[in-house]
């Protein structure tokens, strides 16, 4: 068949491609240089060639991959959960995060961390592949090939890496747990750091089962009850205490339970080689001091707001008062500016009074005199008053 009949299959749908795939299982299928979008979950694309492809943020959640050939496909950013890789050929693919992309305007930082959580890759070929940032929690890679994959910061809790090959794998701040099987690794040596300069250990190779001494973690667990609810800011102030007074304990937390009427169970990790009861009881106590610290501070804080509650009521209360008078000055003025617009009822134009005697031609012999002879016109006598208005603020 050809290539674009193919296509026009695919264009049909998810179940008629499978239900096409499932009568041809013969029937040879070659996607090579393909681009796929889209939700193709739960599609059949076993033992088909994909190589050079591009699935970037494609969903393949509970696809069967199972015997397909994606070397040197890009699947950042793709939804992988569930789905079967089991044999696969994963050479060189690029599962890792999108990294930078164009968005129009400006560069931007976005994740599309590939996930494949809970899927099958046992016996696939990973060599060289990129898996940068990848949700790998819960996978199955037995007996996978991952030699010099990238592993950096990938998230591994539960996943199950029985019987694969690391050699040469970059491995730096991968997360994981005490459910991650590293049983019958084979590992020569390894990089902690992505720039692959020195490889891990110097100068030597890891001896058969040491990289899986080396790596497996063991743990105990501890139960933490906390029968009030929980402070979380109390909570991690005390926590990042005890793991700086107990480095060696690799302390970690797995679970925070709600048991009902305020009770909290919190599971945390412990090396067994710790005294547990020393590090419980450490904590109860410093998680005691702090929640107490804390709410010293909090009645504080709540004193301060209440008396600048009590301060602004009182601001707010003399702002009144003072609107108040204003309103009653501006009030007596408009009241003092209508008199003097009305007509007096005696005309002292020109008239002079005083308290001793007036000779001819206006002269004052003693007293003082008042001289009501010039005109003051109704604007002067407010500018007057508004000044003496002024003087009495």
């Amino acid at each position: 068949m050809e290539q674009q009949e193919f296509f026009d299959l695919l264009k049909q749908g998810v179940d008629s491609w499978n239900f096409w795939r499932e009568r041809n299982l013969d029937v040879e299928v070659d996607l090579i240089k393909i681009s796929f979008h889209g939700d193709w979950s739960g599609i059949d694309f076993s033992g088909v060639n994909l190589s050079n492809s591009n699935f970037s943020e494609v969903d393949f959640s509970g696809a069967n991959l199972s015997g397909a050939n994606l070397s040197e496909s890009s699947l950042k950013g793709a939804n992988l959960s569930g789905t079967d890789f089991s044999k696969a050929n994963l050479r060189k693919a690029d599962l890792g995060d999108k990294g930078y992309e164009y968005t129009g305007s400006w560069l931007e930082r976005r994740y599309f961390n590939t996930n494949l959580t809970n899927s099958n890759l046992t016996g696939a070929d990973l060599h060289g592949a990129n898996l940068h940032e990848a949700n790998l929690s819960g996978a199955e890679f037995y007996g996978a090939n991952l030699i010099r994959a990238n592993l950096s910061e990938i998230q591994a809790a539960d996943a199950q890496f029985a019987f694969a090959k690391f050699t040469g794998a970059c491995i730096e701040d991968w997360q994981y747990n005490e459910a991650t099987n590293f049983n019958g690794i084979v590992c020569d040596f390894v990089y902690l750091d992505s720039s692959r300069r020195k490889p891990y250990p110097v100068g030597r190779r890891f001896a058969p089962g040491e990289f899986t001494k080396e790596f497996q973690k063991s743990f105990e667990t501890i139960d933490i009850v906390i029968d009030d609810t929980i402070n979380f800011e109390t909570f991690v102030y005390s926590f990042q205490s005890l793991q700086a007074r107990h480095e060696d304990a690799q302390l970690d937390i797995h679970s925070i339970e709600e048991r009902g009427d305020n009770i909290y169970v919190v599971k945390v990790g412990i090396s067994p080689d710790v005294d547990q009861e020393i590090v419980h009881d450490e904590f109860m106590q410093t998680y005691e001091k702090i929640r107490e610290a804390l709410e010293k501070k909090y009645k504080i804080e709540i004193r301060v707001k209440d008396t600048q509650i009590v301060n602004y009521q009182q601001e707010n209360q003399s702002l009144r008062e003072n609107i108040n008078n204003l309103h009653n000055i501006l009030k007596q003025q408009t009241e003092v500016q209508k008199i003097m617009a009305e007509t007096p009822k005696y005309d002292l134009r020109g008239s002079k009074f005083g308290g001793g005697f007036a000779g001819d031609g206006g002269t004052q012999i003693g007293g003082s005199l008042n001289d009501y002879s010039s005109k003051q016109s109704l604007d002067e006598a407010a500018a007057e008053i508004q000044q003496l208005l002024k003087q009495l603020e």
